[in-house]
């Protein structure tokens, strides 16, 4: 017989969430930049949590999306998450640069257990998508921000690839750069500019980062103007990870083909999202 699932009621909930929205708001507020991020990965495990049927949470999703505080909290996770990345990104980049390290060392030489979880993520999502990347030529990453762990994984595994970074934030960019000349890799170049802005005419294989803002506004843009054929891949939330990152509907462009979904796997630590794969029509 089956064990019975841990039901949680619709009010646990919310009160949990209220809980956590008034610990980030006084970090936030005080600028306890430590305790915010210690504070966000409580969170994060909690929304993961909340994603697994056993667990009590998962069947009060479309209950929770139709409350009228769904976009307050929303609106505000979405920020202390972009904020966590941030500090995550910065803390991590200042321990590699007083390294000796290469691309070859890069794995091994990272500190933050949120980047080792991620680092084994993005191997697991690309073994996903290796068909995809062993055709491609030239790559970009739209919101690569201050640590840009993807492209540096790419560059590791995929030498034959030109990569591109870009980031409306030149914080991000002048860290991205810091680091990619500590590692010494040629094949990636990074350039300050609005995704909603950027040519992508020449690009083979696009890369819509999590945390992006408007996600449906680089759509577009990417519509208007990349090849036919060109590859974008996106990761999108599942579930409660609408509280942490942007969905965008690609489906009403008209222009998109949805080619692959990637799921998480068992393999995989951060349940909150998963990649799609569009194919320009």
């Amino acid at each position: 017989m089956a064990a019975p699932r841990n039901k949680k009621s619709f009010e646990d909930f919310m009160e949990e969430l209220n809980i956590y929205h008034d610990f980030l708001s006084e970090c936030v507020n005080n600028d306890n930049n430590t305790d915010l991020i210690e504070m966000m990965n409580s969170f994060r495990d909690f929304l993961k949590k909340a994603c697994i049927i056993s667990n009590g949470y998962f069947d009060l999703f479309e209950q929770f999306i139709q409350n009228p505080k769904y976009l307050e909290f929303r609106d505000f996770f979405m920020f202390c998450e972009a904020y966590h990345e941030r500090l995550i990104e910065i803390k991590e980049k200042e321990s590699l640069v007083n390294k000796k390290i290469d691309i070859s060392s890069f794995e091994k030489s990272l500190t933050l257990e949120y980047n080792k979880k991620f680092y084994q993520d993005i191997l697991t999502e690309f073994k996903s998508l290796q068909k995809y990347m062993s055709a491609t030529k030239k790559f970009v990453m739209v919101g690569c921000g201050s640590f840009p762990i993807t492209l540096f994984s790419i560059a590791q595994k995929y030498q034959h690839i030109q990569s591109t970074g870009i980031d409306i934030s030149l914080e991000a960019i002048i860290n991205a750069k810091e680091l990619k000349n500590k590692l010494k890799y040629s094949k990636i170049t990074f350039d300050i500019i609005d995704g909603a802005n950027f040519n992508y005419r020449d690009y083979d294989t696009i890369f819509i980062a999590n945390l992006v803002i408007p996600k449906t506004e680089v759509l577009k843009r990417i519509a208007t103007t990349c090849k036919p054929g060109t590859i974008i891949f996106m990761r999108v939330p599942v579930l409660y990870g609408n509280l942490l990152s942007e969905d965008v509907n690609y489906v009403s462009m008209n222009c998109f083909e949805l080619i692959d979904s990637i799921e998480p796997s068992d393999m995989t630590d951060d349940i909150l999202y998963k990649i799609i794969v569009l194919k320009k029509i």
